[in-house]
């Protein structure tokens, strides 16, 4: 087995840990978050490490528990309007520790139970540094302060902050024991019972980098908010308040307008409600508690500035995480490598609804929680199966590609020529340049079926139409295009082209989508330059590439042959 396919093989393995992990982490955190149970991130923590070590029984590929991690990061942080960057980091983290403890101390209860233990105390390392990230070290004064004054208050004046983290820890230690106890359990259950089936209806894949189609994004935004983030800080930190506070103000607004209805933390009472009470504490605690003087002005301040820290940093993530779905970026992901992922996240997201709705039963988890972790064990091998067949889907594609303007439409047409010769039922689109004084001006569209032709695009600023790039499109076309296309009796399909728009899943895309799900072969024309993303995109894994440099019609009118034959 080749490198490729033991890579492709791991990553379809961790997405089904993923997305097991994930549909706990939701049934489950929403059950101990209704419940209003203490400690539930700790008890969310335990049962998660419990369910990666029972798997670690049946499936030791290196990395797949870090692997699995980040889809599990993923899934359970995106949200329609930006990503939460706590929960993200936190399983991630569950993922890192253990999978880092395995690889160091071998695969056994030691490396389980450093693993475990690593994990569940990176909960309080992230709550600290968390705190220190958006509220600054002030807050260090506040903390010691109350927290001295409490102990005076309960009669516990010698016991030190660092006793009451190694009992803290201690805590964590008895925990990761019992993690790897019923984990270690729970997988040997799973491996002497035998597998059970599942059946799995996919959703539609979801899409990390989908966009508001109304939004234009751009890089340059990504770093400029980064370089706002370091700017601001400074600011808060080293200009008078009556400076550094309106222009964080300014800057809230601005991204508020920027990305309206984005500001789903910002608008919850909750977050305003924990910013007052840091005023209120840093005002009393800031110098100690002084009965004389009640509240301290210079505490009341540095409360304030502290409080514009955090909403200066939820305002930014905010945008950033939106700026981070930019196709642009989605593409650079893709020659990096990481193609694999997004596959495998699409998958998890897809089987989601699924697992959540059959599999994860709290209350059965709570009370047999070894039999419920060997439970979802033995569905593993099903849901594996489930993904491998539908990320090797039969996907009868053939890529027309070729450089820009280097002729891809007018071989096509040759192609269509010796179709139609053949006698052979194909529809389609043809996208035909309009060029004036050689520089183009616009598109028509052909519809290969009727012969009809669509006006599409123009450099021109029209009415009703929609700007992309430089050209203005009219987003009729594409609504009864789609249609056509859909609608076809065909048993061939012609779409020229696929390309940044369908990236973005405008143009033909909705055509696109209902079309692989019937497996009906295709003919796509596609710029060099996008072959990586647009394959990735779409998932495709087997289509032949036929460059126009390098063959003739010929040799891809042969290939559709074979295609119907099939």
């Amino acid at each position: 087995m080749n490198v490729h396919v033991t890579q492709r093989q791991t990553w379809l393995k961790a997405a089904v840990i993923g997305s097991l992990w994930a549909s706990l982490e939701i049934v489950i955190g929403s059950f101990l978050h209704n419940i209003h149970m203490p400690f539930a991130g700790t008890i969310l923590g335990f049962f998660s490490l419990s369910l990666l070590i029972a798997f670690h029984q049946k499936w030791q590929d290196k990395g797949l528990i870090l692997r699995a991690g980040i889809i599990a990061a993923l899934m359970r942080s995106l949200s329609p309007s930006a990503i939460i960057i706590g929960p993200m980091v936190g399983i991630f983290l569950e993922g890192l520790f253990l999978d880092s403890a395995i690889r160091i101390f071998g695969k056994n209860k030691l490396g389980y139970f450093f693993g475990a233990f690593a994990a569940l105390s990176s909960n309080l390392l992230q709550k600290i540094v968390s705190i220190l990230i958006f509220y600054g070290f002030d807050i260090v004064v506040v903390l010691e302060n109350m927290y001295h004054y409490a102990l005076k208050q309960l009669n516990f004046p010698s016991l030190q902050l660092n006793t009451l983290i190694a009992i803290l820890l201690g805590m964590y230690g008895i925990v990761a024991l019992i993690a790897v106890f019923l984990g270690s359990t729970a997988g040997k259950k799973a491996l002497l019972q035998s597998n059970e089936a599942l059946e799995i209806e996919f959703t539609d894949k979801t899409n990390l980098f989908i966009s508001n189609p109304n939004r234009k994004q751009s890089t340059w935004l990504l770093f400029i908010h980064f370089l706002l983030i370091l700017v601001g800080l400074f600011i808060l930190s080293y200009s008078p308040y009556y400076l550094s506070i309106p222009a964080v103000i300014s800057y809230v607004i601005l991204v508020r307008y920027k990305y309206p209805n984005s500001f789903k933390r910002l608008s919850k009472p909750k977050f305003w409600i924990q910013l007052i009470i840091i005023v209120l504490f840093a005002a009393l605690f800031f110098n100690e508690f002084n009965s004389k003087e009640f509240f301290n002005p210079k505490g009341l301040l540095t409360g304030l500035i502290m409080s514009f820290r955090a909403v200066l940093l939820v305002t930014a993530f905010t945008a950033i995480s939106l700026e981070l779905r930019n196709p642009v970026v989605k593409a650079v992901l893709y020659k990096k490598g990481f193609s694999q992922l997004y596959i495998s996240l699409g998958l998890a997201f897809g089987a989601l609804p699924s697992l959540v709705e059959q599999l994860i039963k709290p209350k059965v988890l709570l009370k047999s929680p070894a039999k419920q972790i060997a439970h979802l064990i033995n569905f593993s091998d099903d849901l594996l199966k489930s993904f491998q067949n539908e990320s090797d889907q039969d996907q009868k594609i053939i890529l027309i590609s070729g450089k820009q303007r280097q002729g891809k439409t007018t071989f096509l047409k040759e192609i269509i020529t010796q179709l139609e010769q053949a006698e052979i039922s194909f529809d389609g689109i043809i996208a035909e340049g309009i060029d004036v004084n050689g520089q183009r001006k616009g598109f028509n569209l052909v519809h290969l079926k009727t012969n009809k032709t669509y006006p599409l695009a123009t450099t021109t600023p029209t009415s009703g139409f929609t700007q992309y790039g430089r050209f203005y499109f009219d987003e009729t076309v594409f609504s009864k295009v789609n249609k056509l296309l859909t609608d076809t009796t065909s048993n061939f399909i012609i779409i020229d082209e696929v390309g940044p728009l369908e990236i973005q899943d405008k143009g033909w895309s909705s055509a696109i989508k209902k079309l692989l799900k019937t497996n009906i072969p295709m003919i796509w024309v596609v710029r060099k330059s996008l072959l990586a993303p647009v394959t990735n995109h779409w998932q495709i894994t087997q289509a032949q590439v036929f460059d126009i440099g390098k063959y003739t019609p010929n040799k891809v009118v042969g290939a559709i042959k074979k295609q119907i034959s099939i």
